[in-house]
């Protein structure tokens, strides 16, 4: 400090430049604030001849004092460290949670006991324990073992007894925390060994199922497992044929729960006190099964389950709360979506389970925290997930570990085998639906049966049809409200479960459909999509649905439209080149035309009349032959007394292609010919053509002349045109 002083004055002595600025040559340096960025260089004494004196009269005074009143304060802060050095920050150990204690090292041991003895004045007055028969030692509170005493009785390599100061004990065990140790009423305290193992036992109470306050002992560390036993038995005042004892090191990694029965083993062999320092004895016999192992099995699977108070959610919803904004800072925000979280879900809470435990008793245990009977409540994977039904089914099965989160729904819960289906009502078909809310449904309902359950429910408040007019299917959202995608029939021969299969689940979405008449639609039928063409009207009639049978023939295909064909048929007399006839009656199977168009052709009516209406299959054909009807394919019909409307540019195109139709041959089979028998059949080949050619051109002429001679006369009667093509000959397909 002098010879900086020293040289702070030589500086001041040096006149400056005043007409020289800051940062120019010649001018004074910048005035930096001083930072904690410094470096000391330290001089260590070696010999009296190096140390250069500095004369304090070169030491200006202002300077001086401050280093004086710097060194003064120095002195007090050094003085005040020396002072806290001598208070001990001790922790001591009892009945429930370590208390701090706060003590100077010249108090002596006594003085301590009486100090920590009133620490926990209140707990020993209840246990009955005077000051004279506790005792403090030195504890190892992550082995939970306690040490030496301070009062060893002037024995050991420190001798220590009641009147030692805190200040002459071992510095090393200063730092550890203390614990008391009881006596029995006119009992001694326990012998502490030296050099033996600290060890702490634990004695198993199997009808409260807890366990008494540890029982400080201390062992020989070469002793046996017979030796641990006596020493044992002696401190807990057991049997010794009565006394079991387990040790638990708290991880299947190290061995889990290692039931010690061999007399003969060391505890150094089975390294009790590397990990753990506690022994658990059971008073029981060795012929009876231990209650002890089973505790710490489901210890060892104990897990925490969190879930929310619904409770809760109900109180905090009943106040309305001020949004909060931006400007109301961070703080209040977080608040706020906690006040949100907790109106919506409830107060978290938590229980502890084994997870081997069927459900039923995790939710008994929540039942019991949130005051409400089991049955009032749903358990839910999350506030829109699956619900956990099976109560019996073990609770790790359910996928549920350490630290997951259940929620709680208020309502009846499922049982194993309902599910909850979102259901829709379709009035019309590819119409807006409108929902009927969840419902719940058994996976072995037949189908019939859940027909009438719906109608029951639904049937007054929403218009749903009776069973027998009721069509159900599966169905999927599409995101719009009003719209879903309607997927297979569910047939009235299944039940639920064979409907979903695997895939059934909570949320699964039902469509409810209206038919037109009664139906029983069973896994033999098929759903096809129909439109009715109206030749004389000219009007291709909306989609609507049939169920024929998979193995049915033409004729069945034509008995379910028949019922459509009379609905729409004409009211009118139909109008021909005679004069009017009477109006049309009821349509046979006979009269009911079908065919199975492209999709692309409905898009123009003009096609409709082009399409392959003649001929049609035979009555017995099968339905899978013709068209491979499946379910879901498209066929247009039509009632075929009314007359199509065919323009001659129509009859030119049917005349073409019934032309190249004819004379489109198919080979019966594959055969070489020789030269003579090819010019032979080329030469028959032409002359057959020209006379079919001769026929076809004869009879277009006569189609043609008829339509021309309608159009002349201005007539609105349709030409009708059926049996006037010849057949078609073979097709490759």
């Amino acid at each position: 400090a002098a010879a900086a002083a020293a040289a702070a004055a030589a500086a001041a002595k040096k006149p400056a430049d005043a007409s020289a600025k800051v940062g120019e040559r010649g001018g004074p340096a910048p005035v930096k604030p001083a930072t904690s960025n410094a470096y000391m260089l330290v001089y260590r004494k070696l010999h009296g001849g190096n140390v250069h004196t500095v004369d304090e009269a070169l030491v200006p005074a202002a300077v001086k004092a401050h280093i004086d009143e710097e060194n003064e304060k120095f002195d007090k802060l050094k003085a005040e460290w020396e002072e806290e050095r001598k208070w001990l920050n001790m922790t001591v150990y009892h009945t429930g949670p370590a208390k701090p204690l706060k003590v100077h090292e010249d108090r002596t041991v006594a003085e301590l006991t009486q100090m920590a003895f009133g620490l926990f004045s209140e707990i020993m007055e209840g246990e009955g324990v005077p000051i004279e028969r506790v005792r403090l030692r030195w504890f190892d509170a992550l082995k939970n073992a306690c040490l030496a005493p301070l009062d060893n009785g002037s024995s050991g390599s420190n001798p220590t007894t009641m009147d030692t100061k805190l200040k002459d004990l071992p510095e090393e065990m200063v730092r550890r925390p203390l614990k008391f140790e009881v006596k029995e009423e006119g009992g001694e305290f326990e012998d502490y060994l030296a050099n033996g193992l600290p060890l702490s036992i634990m004695v198993y109470d199997a009808d409260k199922q807890e366990f008494g306050e540890p029982l400080p002992l201390s062992v020989d560390p070469d002793a046996t497992v017979g030796q641990l036993r006596e020493a044992v038995a002696t401190r807990a005042k057991l049997d010794l044929e009565r006394t079991s004892i387990v040790w638990y090191p708290g991880a299947e990694a190290f061995g889990g729960v290692v039931p010690l029965e061999d007399p003969a083993v060391t505890l150094k062999s089975l390294k009790i006190g590397d990990v753990s320092s506690t022994l658990h004895v059971e008073d029981k016999l060795p012929s009876e099964p231990s209650k002890l192992s089973e505790y710490f099995e489901g210890l060892s699977n104990m897990i925490t389950i969190n879930f929310n108070d619904p409770r809760t959610a109900a109180d905090a919803g009943a106040q309305p709360r001020t949004p909060t904004t931006v400007d109301a800072g961070v703080a209040a925000m977080v608040k706020g979506m906690h006040a949100d979280e907790l109106a919506l879900n409830g107060e978290k809470k938590y229980v502890q389970v084994d997870q081997r435990k069927p459900l039923g008793e995790l939710k008994d245990q929540i039942a019991a925290e949130i005051g409400m009977a089991p049955s009032e409540f749903k358990l839910r994977r999350g506030a829109g997930g699956q619900e956990y039904k099976d109560l019996g089914m073990a609770v790790a099965l359910h996928g549920l570990e350490e630290g997951h989160t259940i929620h709680i729904k208020l309502g009846t819960p499922m049982e194993v085998g309902e599910w909850q289906f979102n259901l829709k009502y379709c009035p019309e078909l590819d119409g807006d639906v409108s929902a009927l809310g969840p419902f719940v449904l058994n996976e072995a309902m037949s189908i019939p049966d859940v027909k009438a359950v719906l109608h029951a429910q639904f049937g007054e408040s929403h218009g749903v049809p009776s069973p027998e007019r009721m069509r159900l299917r599966t169905a999927q959202s599409t995101g719009v409200m009003t719209r879903v995608k309607l997927g297979s029939v569910m047939t009235d021969d299944s039940i639920i479960a064979e409907v979903f299969g695997a895939k059934i689940a909570d949320g699964k979405m039902i469509a409810i459909q209206i038919t037109s008449g009664p139906e029983v639609f069973t896994s033999e039928h098929m759903l096809l999509r129909a439109r009715h063409w109206s030749p004389v009207s000219k009007v291709l009639g909306d989609v609507e649905e049939i169920g024929v049978l998979r193995t049915g023939n033409f004729s069945d295909l034509g008995a379910a439209l028949a019922p459509s064909v009379n609905e729409k048929r004409l009211a009118k007399p139909l109008e021909g080149a005679g004069g009017a006839v009477e109006p049309l009656g009821e349509a046979t199977v006979e009269d009911v035309y079908a065919v199975k168009p492209f999709a692309y052709l409905l898009k123009d009516l003009a096609n409709l009349p082009t399409l392959k209406w003649e001929p049609q299959p035979k009555a017995e054909t099968k339905l899978s032959n013709w068209g491979r009807l499946k379910d879901g394919d498209l066929i247009v019909y039509k009632d075929n007394r009314e007359p199509e409307d065919i323009t001659p540019e129509m009859a030119d195109k049917l005349a073409a292609e019934q032309l190249q139709t004819t004379i489109a041959h198919e080979e019966a089979g594959f055969q070489i010919f020789s030269p003579q028998q090819q010019k032979e059949r080329e030469e028959a080949r032409k002359i057959e053509n020209e006379q079919l050619k001769k026929e076809q051109e004869e009879k277009v002429k006569m189609i043609h002349a008829a339509a021309m001679e309608r159009a002349n006369e201005g007539t609105e009667a349709p030409a009708t045109i059926t049996s006037e093509l010849p057949p078609p000959a073979p097709s490759s397909s």
